[in-house]
């Protein structure tokens, strides 16, 4: 037995230690809600990035982004920490923030200095939107207690939800394959009555009726998005839809690190509407 019971300690030790290696967080990783704005043709990121040590971390955006700092919008420079230090810049907080940015020909290098680990620092990053072949468009012929009309995807890819959206509607399409066009009369919807007050809590409830998995960050994130959309422009209609596969975009290959989590939306505005 004191031969057997040590060999069998080592052995589970062992096995855990290989299993755990699978999930174990090595590299940055970042929560991050990446914004596809093809009405203002701008992709906007606001992600939180976090290092598995205490001795900080760096990551490399993608060419054409520029970032801030989300307390301060300020880029931080530290001659300390990077060697491509730009001049003139404002560095006055950047040690409270412990945190640099560098445009370089290859890419944007965001570095976070010596931090606690798993602590999160908050950035906003902001580029060109990539181009995109087609769009989804929506034809509304009716929006009086039910919401009439078609939706149809000309992308080349496939979206998971989409959803029509407006202070008086919210519209969800469950998927919308490339090419597919869909009777928006079919789709499940929520739409105010005269005289009644919409805060968007039935929109609220039509997005998290979707998910099986009630995905309360992803859900909170689409929800954050209608009120800065839909209730800050009263009167638009926007589409916002969420991607089967997520494109690359600024973040880059960060997104597919383990620990990382977040979504991907497009947005597109709805032009031929019915008065």
């Amino acid at each position: 037995l004191w031969g057997v019971l040590p060999l069998l300690s080592f052995t589970v030790m062992g096995a855990v230690y290989i299993t755990g290696s699978q999930t174990r967080i090595t590299q940055p990783y970042c929560t991050y809600i990446d914004i596809m704005d093809y009405t203002k043709n701008q992709e906007s990121v606001y992600f939180s990035l976090s290092a598995p040590t205490n001795e900080g971390t760096e990551i490399m955006l993608e060419k054409g982004a520029n970032v801030r700092l989300a307390e301060t919008r300020f880029r931080a420079y530290e001659v300390g920490w990077i060697d491509d230090y730009l001049p003139q810049e404002n560095v006055t907080r950047a040690r409270e923030y412990r945190a640099a940015v560098c445009a370089l020909p290859e890419g944007t290098k965001l570095c976070l200095d010596t931090i606690r680990a798993f602590s999160n620092t908050s950035f906003y990053a902001w580029g060109q939107v990539r181009k995109e072949e087609g769009k989804i468009s929506v034809k509304i012929t009716a929006r009086d207690k039910i919401v009439a009309g078609t939706v149809k995807n000309t992308t080349a890819q496939d979206f998971q939800e989409v959803y029509i959206c407006s202070p008086f509607f919210a519209v969800r399409v469950s998927e919308l394959k490339a090419g597919e066009e869909v009777l928006l009369e079919h789709c499940k919807q929520v739409v105010k009555e005269d005289g009644e007050d919409y805060y968007g809590v039935d929109f609220y409830l039509l997005m998290f009726d979707a998910s099986n998995e009630r995905n309360y960050t992803e859900y909170n994130m689409l929800n954050q998005l209608y009120y800065e959309y839909i209730l800050e422009n009263k009167g638009e209609t926007y589409i916002l839809a969420l991607p089967k596969e997520e494109g690359r975009g600024l973040l880059g290959a960060i997104v597919d690190n383990p620990g990382s989590n977040g979504i991907q939306v497009f947005v597109w505005g709805v032009e031929d509407e019915v008065e």
